[in-house]
């Protein structure tokens, strides 16, 4: 994505979430990088309010389902057998989410499927650069 991109959007839907910052934590404001709010805009075809709505309900979700609390310990058991991990990055620098489902081997969790889920994800993510 051009560094232009969306550089206008970008600051109104700043300006949007500085005006609902007494509404937010730490943890949300840091999720909320300049390169995140391009994604959101982008996801939105540079859309302000639509990006900021979906960013909310983002933000919303993360705090209820606890992103932030999901450690390794706690879905080590899920992927144990290695049914998904981050296998490094592509030729543009784009983090590889693996996945091998044949290995799943606890159809019957699904929250700490999903935990492990959005864990790796996470971790996908953390290894993205901010460009």
């Amino acid at each position: 994505m051009a560094d232009t991109e969306f550089q206008a959007e970008a600051a109104d839907l700043r300006s949007m979430l500085d005006k609902h910052s007494r509404e937010l934590n730490d943890r949300q404001k840091g999720f909320c990088t300049e390169c995140t709010l391009r994604r959101y805009l982008r996801a939105r075809n540079g859309k302000v309010e639509k990006a900021f709505n979906l960013l909310m309900g983002t933000l919303k979700w993360r705090e209820e389902f606890g992103v932030h609390a999901i450690t390794g310990s706690m879905v080590q058991s899920n992927g144990a057998k290695g049914k998904t991990h981050v296998a490094g990055c592509d030729t543009e620098g784009r983090p590889v989410l693996y996945m091998r489902p044949a290995l799943e081997h606890a159809k019957n969790d699904h929250d700490g499927n999903l935990k492990h889920l959005v864990y790796q994800l996470e971790l996908a993510c953390s290894a993205m650069d901010e460009g």
